[in-house]
């Protein structure tokens, strides 16, 4: 049997998600998917484990069948792997009690599954206590059961399709790598809820990246959440080829249900051994050094704590000389450096601590300036850097934030002294937030690791220029130090008023022209010494476009692009190919996108940042493996189901490395494509003419004139209604009314003309879609025997083709932004001048003296 893929697990849990969508949101529902998922997973891994005993014993001659039974429910006897008692198990014999598993679940089922749940916490009470309690399947909103009995048992027979044991994965960590894609996809649902339990990936592995965890490290997260500070900590010290079991993880989190979850996921990707405990932070540290006077301190302290919170001062406050530097206001919305100061003091002194913050931290006054000042000043000299992060990065919040970069063993060069990064105008653009792309995080990273100083970008600023009190006064407002505001653009009046172009605004383009050896003279004519205009080829804002696009220089520095790509290339399949036997992945990514840099800067074209963009996006950029139709059973009716399994390129290579080159990576269209061009063209004309029948059939709906009743409508004056189409059963039923109430022959048989003519058009439809369908399973079936027969050879020619085709789809979107970037600026020039005001003054006469002439004509002006 086939491995289960990534791209299979996600689909499958986002299914799970769809059963319970709708009854309530994802900030809710979310516990339920990951308490089934995780019985599911315990229950699994317990009955492998048992197989496994049952043999081991039944070699044993002097044990009876009844003797090995009870070594079976003997819980010491399973080590590492979770005791999951009977009346949690998927499946087991009846004992007389009627029960045989969560999988035969029929009546009472809530009540049943929170039942399973506190029995597993009960039998693992070191590992999980607490843990499962809160997940309530039987919970009610006014007396009325929030999932019903039917969707629970859905839920649990949606669960039955997989068994979710390591060695039934493609990858050891998949089950881990699908949990965190669901609990970014629960927090993309639950929008401003999303942010309580998790920070943004991008703006984690940032961080990370930052503070560089080692082996032997012990990680701290004082705001856990759902953990994935700590996971990436963790992938990070893997990635580097250290040795992730000799990392140790610490977490506390004051949410029941976050700490649930948090605890989940690092079961997930089997992390049995990390402290997550539950409780606040500021008011109950967990952990204390040896004698309890002091907190417990760490390697390496990361965070993203709950912005803008009240906190209290009272004598349950525990370890309160953890607050050296000052007491922040207990009210108005204050905490953050209170957090700040827990973290500073949860550092080891040669260790590092990262944590984003609120823009407020850096300049409010009162006690914050004092406990700013504490910090800036303090003897140890520890505060590193502060980047100032683009806007709308986290869930539900648009303050502006930064990072506050804490190092107790400073770099040489910054003694005395912080480095001030102003990194907000760098991002990309999403549709619900922001993010950073992968050449803003390694931009950020290098200027930090190198203590670069980059204009508008970074500057190196001395501790002593901050506190001064008759300058900054200990204000760490960013753009005080690093402003990174765009020039004020230049507006030339003669050129406004008589027309032409600036050439010392042309001139500003030479970096974008001359990179393409486009030459000024190929867009813009001399009309003076100071003034040009534009040439005919280029006299309006699609010309310049075209012209830009298909101009040689450009042509010919893509060409050189895509060239120096090929050799690379060429030289990373090799390395691939290495992956599973030689070449560990974190080897091949590092080297690999220093490489990709060599070959492709020094033509001109990217920048070191955008290249390493290029292989990040690689890395992460998904294909569509296969496409299948499933019918879905909820409350005795059927529903087809589309779903799409796509597989990240990151995800490939840990399947390549773990199991070679198999046919689970090997797409339906890459094996269409190689053996049944014939019957793609086939299907393509059928799917045209399937379009073309549907076009046809409301196209002629739509022209039969339908007495429609619009009068109780409410519309604005001035307001257009937009017309909307009517369905084809809508103009049936009409037309039979309308024959019905006619009592003219001719009135009855046009009806019937069209009626009979709408019933033609619609079998025309349906032979094609019935003739499509067919073509379609058809050519499934060849596939799916092409693939069973795949050889690994095979596999891997294709998958090498996936591989490369998804690496040039992504440096074509990177070649094609920076064409887009020279037509944005010389567009820009065109909007600005093309026209001038002396022209629109003329215009202006123009129309003036048109429309006096036609009023004189009509005798309303004198001549």
């Amino acid at each position: 049997m086939a491995k289960l893929t990534i791209s299979q697990l996600e689909n499958h849990l986002l299914r799970a998600a769809d059963i319970l969508r709708g009854k309530m949101d994802a900030s809710e529902f979310k516990e339920y998917i990951f308490g089934m998922l995780f019985i599911k997973r315990l229950s699994d891994n317990f009955v492998q484990k048992r197989k496994s005993l049952a043999v081991e014993y039944a070699k044993n001659p002097h044990l009876t069948p009844a003797q090995i039974e009870e070594l079976l429910e003997e819980k010491t006897s399973y080590g590492n792997t979770f005791f999951v008692p009977r009346e949690a198990r998927w499946e087991c014999e009846d004992n007389g009690d009627g029960f045989t598993g969560i999988l035969n679940l029929k009546t009472e089922v809530a009540s049943k599954l929170k039942r399973a749940l506190m029995a597993i916490e009960q039998e693992n009470i070191k590992q999980l206590d607490g843990v499962l309690r809160n997940i309530d399947f039987a919970k009610k909103v006014k007396s009325k059961q929030i999932i019903t009995n039917d969707r629970l048992v859905q839920l649990i027979n949606h669960f039955n399709k997989y068994r979710l044991t390591n060695d039934n994965f493609v990858f050891p960590d998949l089950l881990g790598a699908a949990y965190e894609y669901m609990i970014k996809n629960f927090a993309d649902s639950a929008g401003k809820k999303g942010g309580e339990f998790y920070t943004p990936s991008p703006v984690v592995e940032l961080m990370v990246r930052l503070i560089k965890p080692q082996d032997g490290m012990e990680i701290y997260d004082p705001t856990v959440g759902s953990g994935g500070m700590l996971i990436h900590s963790k992938q990070y010290v893997e990635e580097q080829g250290g040795d992730s079991e000799n990392l140790a993880l610490f977490g506390q989190d004051d949410a029941a249900t976050v700490w649930s979850i948090c605890k989940m996921n690092m079961i997930m990707h089997d992390v049995q051994d990390a402290n997550i405990e539950h409780g606040d932070t500021l008011m109950e540290p967990h952990w204390s050094a040896t004698g309890g006077g002091a907190t417990r301190q760490f390697s390496r302290v990361i965070a993203n704590p709950p912005f803008s919170q009240n906190y209290t001062k009272n004598d349950q406050m525990r370890l309160q000389n953890r607050f050296c530097y000052g007491w922040a206001p207990q009210t108005g919305k204050k905490a953050d450096l209170m957090f700040v100061q827990h973290m500073i003091a949860s550092t080891k002194p040669d260790g590092m601590m990262i944590t984003v913050m609120p823009h407020g931290v850096l300049f409010r006054g009162g006690e914050e300036k004092k406990i700013r000042k504490g910090i800036l000043t303090d003897k140890q000299d520890i505060v590193q850097a502060i980047i100032s992060l683009p806007p709308d990065l986290f869930y539900g919040t648009s303050i502006p934030t930064c990072l506050l970069i804490i190092n107790k063993n400073k770099p040489e060069q910054l003694k005395g002294k912080v480095l001030i990064i102003n990194a907000d105008a760098e991002y990309g653009e999403g549709k619900n937030q922001n993010y950073l792309r992968p050449e803003d995080s390694e931009k950020i990273v290098y200027v930090f690791d190198h203590c670069e100083e980059v204009p508008g970008y970074s500057r190196i600023v001395p501790i002593d220029e901050i506190v001064d009190e008759k300058g900054n006064d200990c204000n760490l407002n960013i753009r005080r130090y690093v402003d990174n505001t765009p020039p004020q653009e230049p507006h030339d009046v003669r050129a406004h008023i008589a027309g032409g172009v600036p050439k010392s605004e042309i001139a500003v383009l030479n970096g974008k022209l001359w990179k393409y050896s486009i030459a000024e003279s190929d867009i813009f004519v001399d009309t003076n010494e100071h003034y040009a205009t534009f040439v005919e080829g280029c006299n309006n804002k699609e010309k310049i476009k075209s012209f830009v696009q298909a101009h040689p220089g450009v042509l010919a520095a893509n060409a050189k692009m895509r060239e120096a790509f090929d050799i690379y290339w060429y030289t990373a399949v090799t390395a691939v190919a290495q992956v599973r036997e030689e070449i560990k992945i974190s080897d091949f990514k590092r080297a690999y996108t220093g490489l990709l840099a060599e070959k492709l800067e020094p033509l001109g074209i990217l920048d070191k940042f955008q290249t390493v963009g290029v292989f990040a996006n690689w890395w992460d950029h998904s294909y569509t493996v296969r496409e299948t139709t499933e019918i879905e059973t909820s409350g005795g009716k059927e529903t087809k189901v589309t779903v799409k399994e796509v597989i990240r390129i990151k995800n490939v290579f840990k399947t390549i490395s773990a199991e070679g080159f198999v046919a689970a990576l090997v797409s339906d269209e890459k094996i269409a494509m190689e053996h049944f061009a014939d019957e793609l063209a086939e299907l393509k004309q059928l799917e045209e003419g399937a379009e073309t029948a549907a076009s046809d059939l409301q196209a002629y709906v739509n022209a039969v004139e339908m007495d429609t009743d619009t009068d109780d409508e409410e519309v604005d004056e001035g307001e257009e209604v937009e017309a909307k189409e009517p369905t084809v059963k809508q103009v049936e039923d009409y037309l039979k009314a309308q024959k019905a109430a006619a009592t003219a022959a001719a009135e009855k048989a046009a009806c019937d003309a069209s009626l009979k003519e709408i019933t033609k058009l619609k079998k025309e439809k349906s032979a094609l879609n019935r003739e499509l369908k067919k073509k379609s399973d058809a050519l499934q079936k060849k596939i799916d025997a092409i693939r069973a027969d795949l050889t690994a050879a095979q596999c891997e020619a294709m998958v090498m083709q996936l591989l490369y085709e998804a690496f040039v789809t992504e440096l074509e979107k990177y070649l094609k932004a920076e064409v887009d970037k020279t037509v944005k600026a010389v567009c820009h020039l065109w909007d600005k001048y093309f026209v001038s005001a002396n022209e629109l003054l003329a215009q202006r006469a123009s129309a003036e003296q048109e429309l006096n002439t036609f009023l004189k004509r009509l005798g309303y002006i004198n001549e």
